[in-house]
């Protein structure tokens, strides 16, 4: 009798045992599986921390930066022949040109400035009263001329750019635009010949 007890109370002890040890292995699977989560989380509020950081880097280094956004989105607007949207994007610019920090500007860029920024929004000022596309596209071989000196004094991208020309643009004396894209999309000609002319030249950011 006593025999049968002992043989009870040792299988009980091997069967705690190895729950106990079930209960450990468990434990140790899981834990690895939380640790990571953390890190992601971590991983992810220093992305975001970075890009806010960078965006403010960007934004005071480069005082015409709204400006240049404002001529991408008029070029844009020409290259699908939408007058509206080109007139639009002319009045915000010449709106931001007035909000340019000019003492932002250290001696060379203010010089520069005050160079060209009349011209800015004078070509923009004939953009924005006229929905004839011919009428904008004249002026804006003007503005791409300006905001291309702005752009290299300035350098304003905040990734690379393209200086692309059309030689059939302006009565076939040939004129310039500023794009981000490599691909050419000619705001001359439109839907007409989207894909009229070659990049003469590459800006990276400095």
């Amino acid at each position: 009798m006593s025999n049968i007890i002992l043989s009870f109370t040792m299988l009980a002890t091997v069967l705690i045992n190895s729950c106990s040890a079930q209960k450990n292995t468990t434990t140790q699977t899981t834990l690895p599986v939380e640790t990571m989560v953390v890190k992601t989380d971590s991983t992810t509020a220093v992305a975001k921390t970075d890009t806010v950081k960078t965006v403010e880097q960007i934004t005071v280094s480069n005082p015409i930066s709204e400006v240049y956004a404002d001529y991408i989105g008029l070029k844009n607007s020409l290259t699908k022949d939408n007058a509206d949207s080109a007139a639009a994007y002319a009045k915000k610019l010449i709106e931001d040109v007035d909000k340019v920090q000019m003492d932002k500007l250290n001696a060379s860029q203010h010089a520069v400035w005050m160079k060209h920024m009349k011209d800015l929004s004078y070509h923009a000022e004939f953009i924005k009263s006229t929905v004839e596309l011919e009428h904008q596209r004249e002026h804006f071989i003007s503005l791409s001329k300006t905001m291309y000196d702005l752009l290299k004094k300035f350098n304003a991208n905040s990734e690379t750019v393209y200086y692309q020309y059309c030689p059939m643009a302006n009565d076939g004396k040939g004129a310039y635009w500023i794009s981000e894209n490599s691909k050419i999309v000619n705001p001359y000609f439109g839907k007409q010949m989207l894909g009229c002319g070659s990049t003469k030249e590459t800006i990276t950011v400095k």
